[in-house]
């Protein structure tokens, strides 16, 4: 083993100039994301979802409502390499059957500029709790359409909310939810579900998929985009006129697998490479998919994106997602789960016993959230149904260097291989030492670990082992392992700081 001694130097990472990613196949595992080199590439980020007017971060610097270069910068230095982007609905097509060009303009030159810095961005388009008449967003008006059925939020109050001349209700009415989830439970929600997989005269399914065409063919050319994520977290449809669908198989299988497919085709007739994300229902006991969006012949296309916060465990949730990935033959990511968070123990739970699972699935993922893309003093966008913190790492004030090591979590952001396994062991008994393992299987190319420069000190010493230690050799580079095969074939990798 060598050893070498590093001082503290906090550089962000050179960007380097991106390709477009697809999904290889590799034996025994679900399909991972490979560069054009066909190099697997892992993914770790953050969301940034405004859920208000004008629906998109600044492109100027602000602790609350941008994306910009300096943000790039901080997830660049974290090692990040990934952004969950909001392309709200309403932003994209503000009338029914007009699409606003500037939005998506907008949305190209966010892309363009999240690529010059080295990262890659998932459209997603998100809504929760529906939409403006359920104390949501996301789902345009013209889709929340109860006609036969009540008004928000019966049946759990026993009268629905007044409403403006748009039919939206109040938020003084909206925040009487001491926690926002439980709107879901409302009938009206559940109908917007509904009304979003129905074709018809109420229907949402052709103006979603409508929708998602324009975005498609305006996007689908930039190198930086990673895909498409059809809908964010989408609800089971009404129970009351079926109450087979409140089991999450039925749901999926009824309601989600057709209408996925509408919408996968329309996108694939303008961009028939790029990747489609779908997701299950949230809290799924189990996989009602049947084939990847469009049919089975688009799995090497569609990627499963799941996300956790409350049931089950982390461990079985991967286990599972993995498993339902390598089912339907797809991709598999984890789009959104709690960071961490030093002042909310679940949140710091949920990001502990989540990213440990995903690290030893060998699954990527994105944070929720990185600002609060909002301020409503300003009018932009609107902090409702879960939004992130002011200045989280400490960009515009002093960093929070604790939160900024823990955010740079070592992991391997490409392989000359594929990874089978991620492990880390944190020691703080004796000194402040971190233990890497990593399962790796080697055929071409260089693989990178990245370590992180909030992990070294003035007297870090990092050593590299190898078995076989004929498999590769290895040099440090800033932050990162860099490893080159001598010979093809499975190897372990175990990296020590301290």
């Amino acid at each position: 083993m060598l050893h070498f001694v590093v001082g503290l130097c906090l550089l962000v990472p050179g960007a380097e100039a991106i390709s477009r990613l697809r999904l290889g196949e590799f034996p025994g595992t679900f399909r991972r994301f490979v560069d054009e080199d066909g190099q697997e590439v892992h993914l770790r980020g953050f969301n940034a979802v405004v859920k208000g007017h004008p629906w998109i971060p600044s492109k100027s610097f602000d602790p609350l409502i941008s994306l910009a270069p300096e943000d790039f910068a901080a997830f660049r230095e974290l090692g990040m390499n990934f952004i969950r982007l909001g392309v709200m609905w309403p932003g994209v097509e503000p009338a029914p059957g007009v699409y606003n060009a500037t939005y998506i303009a907008a949305v190209r030159d966010m892309v363009t500029a999240a690529a010059d810095a080295g990262l890659w961005t998932l459209l997603d388009m998100h809504q929760d709790m529906g939409g403006a008449k359920t104390c949501g967003e996301g789902i345009v008006d013209w889709v929340q359409n109860f006609t036969g059925w009540s008004g928000f939020p019966v049946p759990l109050h026993l009268h629905p909310f007044k409403t403006d001349a748009a039919g939206h209700v109040s938020r003084k009415d909206c925040d009487t939810f001491k926690n926002w989830p439980i709107g879901q439970g409302a009938v009206s929600t559940q109908q917007t579900f509904q009304n979003l997989f129905t074709d018809g005269p109420h229907g949402g399914l052709v103006p979603w998929a409508n929708a998602w065409r324009e975005i498609a063919k305006n996007t689908h050319d930039l190198p930086g985009v990673l895909g498409f994520e059809l809908i964010n977290e989408p609800g089971v449809g009404n129970p009351v006129s079926d109450p087979r669908r409140l089991k999450s198989e039925f749901a999926e299988r009824h309601n989600l697998q057709p209408a996925y497919d509408v919408v996968a085709t329309a996108i694939r007739e303008v961009a028939p490479e790029s990747l489609v994300f779908f997701q299950p229902i949230l809290i799924s006991t189990g996989c009602g998919f049947t084939h990847a969006p469009g049919g089975a012949e688009f799995a090497n296309r569609s990627v499963l994106a799941f996300h956790h916060y409350a049931y089950p465990s982390e461990k079985v949730i991967v286990k599972n997602k993995i498993r339902d990935a390598m089912l339907l033959g797809t991709g598999l990511f984890a789009s959104e789960f709690n960071r961490p968070d030093a002042q909310d123990p679940e949140h710091d739970k949920t990001w502990t016993a989540m990213s440990a699972a995903c690290d030893e699935g060998a699954v990527g993922f994105g944070l929720w959230e990185y600002k609060p893309y909002c301020d409503e003093s300003t009018g932009y966008g609107k902090c409702i149904t879960g939004v992130g913190e002011v200045d989280y790492i400490g960009n515009s004030s002093a960093p929070n260097l604790a939160l900024r090591k823990t955010l740079s979590r070592p992991f391997l952001p490409r392989v000359g291989g594929w990874l089978t396994k991620l492990q880390l062991k944190h020691y703080t008994d004796a000194g402040d030492a971190l233990i890497v393992t990593a399962d790796v299987n080697m055929t071409h190319g260089t693989t990178e670990i990245f370590l992180g420069p909030y992990w070294f000190g003035v007297d870090t010493k990092v050593s590299v082992e190898v078995t076989p230690s004929d498999r590769a050799t290895w040099t440090l580079e800033g932050h990162s392992v860099l490893l080159s095969p001598k010979s093809s074939g499975a190897a372990r990798i175990v990296v020590r700081l301290g």
